[in-house]
């Protein structure tokens, strides 16, 4: 599935970057996973995003939540494979919870661990140390 690549992609260079501000001394080891953490609470849950744009029902969210406890798995491929939902439904939904989580740089602003002025100039740097390994 293609969406999942682009999240593997969108971590990498998310973790990247932490990574980044962790070397250049603007964060700690603490304040990344905080922000991680925060970023990640900000997000709504794929089943409540499914419920909320009617792509699944109250009962179909408890079967799967149900047969996650009982054999674990992913909501999304359990969805699909329960015949609950389609890839480009699972697609669809990743994208919406992708555009509802707030960025990291805004994530540790809004913690304090950063200024605006200090995420911008350390975005810059990053991304022409990756624009460096791409040539």
């Amino acid at each position: 599935m293609d969406g999942g690549s682009d999240m593997n992609i969108e971590s990498s260079i998310r973790e990247g970057y932490l990574a980044h501000l962790i070397e250049a001394g603007i964060i700690d080891e603490d304040q990344a996973q905080q922000a991680l953490d925060r970023q990640f609470e900000c997000g709504k849950p794929i089943g409540r995003l499914a419920l909320d744009l009617h792509i699944l029902t109250v009962s179909q969210v408890f079967e799967i939540l149900q047969h996650q406890t009982d054999e674990g798995g992913l909501f999304g491929e359990i969805a699909i494979a329960k015949g609950f939902m389609t890839e480009s439904q699972l697609e669809h939904l990743l994208r919406t919870q992708k555009e509802l989580r707030p960025a990291i740089g805004t994530v540790l602003a809004d913690l304090g661990f950063a200024t605006e002025e200090e995420l911008a100039t350390q975005r810059r740097i990053y991304l022409a140390k990756l624009e460096a390994a791409l040539v």
